[in-house]
């Protein structure tokens, strides 16, 4: 794949190239090995779409290569501020979480952390919980933590977070 597709100045061959590697890191993530550190250094781009890219790559990476250092990167997006960003690692967590079991208490663990963190607004947090939610699903995730948070979700100023808590939490109990 030519990764340089992503430095032109043309938007649509930018964003083409973008799609590519983000169904790549979904379905074929080992041709993305190679391009590791270019992925890397893609995480410092000023450019959201880029980040984003960047960050679903080296999840698809990760859940190939089960690389520590890559879970660890990918964990620290979960608190930077910006929702869809957060939401990137979170599917990119997940997924290693899927792929790599060794790393699923580890991933969780981080997850339910989220609503502790800030991002631009309220709503947004509450939002990104409910992002959580689905991934605890997907997950399988179960335990007394994991209800606990799925408790206090149930009590969300956001309808579509709360049904989402409470159907979950019926499911597991």
């Amino acid at each position: 794949m030519d990764l340089s597709a992503l430095s032109s100045k043309d938007a649509k061959k930018k964003y083409v190239c973008s799609k590519e590697i983000i169904r790549l890191a979904h379905n074929e993530p080992k041709k993305l090995i190679k391009d590791y550190e270019f992925f890397l250094e893609l995480l410092k781009s000023e450019n959201n779409i880029m980040k984003w890219t960047a960050i679903d790559a080296i999840g698809g990476i990760v859940s190939v290569t089960g690389l520590k250092r890559g879970v660890k990167l990918l964990i620290s997006y979960l608190n930077k501020g910006k929702m869809i960003t957060a939401g990137h690692a979170m599917d990119a967590l997940t997924q290693i979480a899927i792929a790599k079991p060794e790393f699923k208490k580890q991933i969780i663990k981080e997850l339910i952390k989220v609503p502790n963190y800030k991002y631009d607004t309220d709503e947004c947090n509450r939002i990104a919980c409910s992002r959580i939610i689905a991934c605890l699903e997907i997950l399988e995730a179960k335990g007394k933590i994991i209800e606990s948070f799925l408790k206090e979700q149930s009590k969300s100023k956001r309808n579509a977070t709360k049904n989402r808590a409470q159907k979950l939490l019926k499911k597991i109990i």
